[in-house]
């Protein structure tokens, strides 16, 4: 019998099964097995409780935000996470609204992990990957005890979808020990509050380095902020993730691209 992290590519909408995981290593030890969505749940508790215990509850996320010399790089690192990748990847890369479909679809036909363009809310499933629709906000929500990836009308800041938007919503939804953040290459300083928080706060961030960027204002204010936990080129940060998350997927080794 194959083994839970050694799955079949899942389609977006299938059931997939979720890894309990902490930012603060790899997968827990003492949650890291395979829980079935329809397995039997505890009663829920109530109010303030029941939220506490929902963001400690339940898979992490890996948040992606990326601008100016994006797709070239996503093109490279997407396609590199295997199939059996255990956390849900959600992007948020400043692009206009006509081209992120078309960019998730090229995506999507080159990789082991799904990915889909976020245009109306999505559950979150290991082994996909979700692209924020452009013209609008991405953001992460939890509805019926399940994590949703969300577009939303875009605020005022000036880039879309916007990083610190997304980051911010998981840090609600979510325990930041349980979410990683990366800072990748692009023009501003979109996304430096919210992952240097998530940082502060226990989570883990990575910001790209410059020498690998387009344009490096992104990840240099990050890292100038004092919100990276460690940076690496570009290329390398796939299989940092892949170690990071799911040494055993790390171990049996990732599909290559040619």
């Amino acid at each position: 019998m194959p083994s839970p992290l050694t799955s079949t590519r899942p389609a977006p909408g299938q059931k997939c099964g979720l890894v309990a995981w902490s930012a603060s290593g790899a997968a827990d030890t003492a949650a890291a097995r395979v829980v079935p969505l329809n397995a039997a749940r505890p009663a829920p508790a109530s109010g303030a409780a029941s939220r506490l215990a929902a963001r400690e509850a339940g898979p992490g996320l890996v948040l992606i935000g990326i601008s100016t010399g994006g797709p070239r790089i996503l093109q490279e690192i997407i396609p590199v996470l295997p199939v059996n990748f255990p956390l849900p990847v959600v992007i948020a890369q400043h692009m206009p609204a006509h081209v992120t479909g078309s960019f998730a679809a090229r995506l999507d036909a080159n990789s082991a992990v799904a990915v889909v363009e976020v245009l109306s809310p999505q559950v979150l499933r290991p082994g996909c990957v979700y692209v924020g629709a452009g013209g609008r906000d991405v953001v992460i929500e939890r509805r019926s005890g399940q994590l949703v990836a969300a577009p939303r009308t875009e605020d005022a800041s000036p880039w879309h979808p916007s990083v610190d938007r997304l980051v911010s919503s998981a840090m609600e939804v979510l325990a930041p020990t349980r979410l990683i953040g990366v800072q990748m290459t692009g023009m501003g300083r979109d996304g430096v509050a919210a992952m240097t928080a998530l940082k502060q706060r226990g989570g883990y961030t990575i910001a790209q380095s410059e020498a690998s960027c387009s344009v490096a204002s992104m990840p240099r204010e990050l890292v100038r902020a004092g919100g990276a936990s460690v940076v690496l080129d570009g290329l390398d940060i796939a299989a940092h993730l892949t170690a990071r998350v799911a040494p055993r997927v790390a171990q049996s080794g990732m599909r290559q691209v040619a």
